[in-house]
């Protein structure tokens, strides 16, 4: 009677082993964003903001004082997003005043280390 109770929780204990490697291997196929993460991705594009919207958060963030997560929920993008715009148009306002600065040079990371024109 043991060897049968024995020989069935082998068995469970086997199969229990062949559902956690398959778990495991689906989680490794999918990096853990879920089993249907590459439908969900495709359904919901990135949202990029247009220039009235960069604008719109600038003067939120700066002007009226919103931390860039509240400004970023109201205009409905992520907050990360909403870092990177923000700092992708601080770059090219730098390059700007380093050209009309007559520096010659468009890089502001050369022209201005400090983030601030000489």
């Amino acid at each position: 009677m043991f060897a049968v109770l024995a020989a069935a929780a082998e068995y469970e204990l086997e199969l229990h082993a062949e559902r956690q490697a398959e778990g495991i291997a689906a989680a490794k196929a999918t990096r853990g964003r879920g089993p249907d993460a590459a439908r969900q991705a495709a359904l919901r594009p990135a949202r990029i903001p247009g220039p009235a919207e960069l604008d719109t958060l600038r003067r939120l963030v700066h002007e009226d004082g919103w931390s860039v997560t509240e400004a970023a929920r109201t205009l409905k993008i992520g907050r990360s997003t909403a870092y990177e715009a923000m700092a992708q148009a601080a770059v090219s306002d730098q390059a700007l005043l380093c050209r009309e600065s007559g520096a010659g040079i468009t890089a502001p990371e050369v022209c201005c280390p400090n983030w601030g024109c000489r």
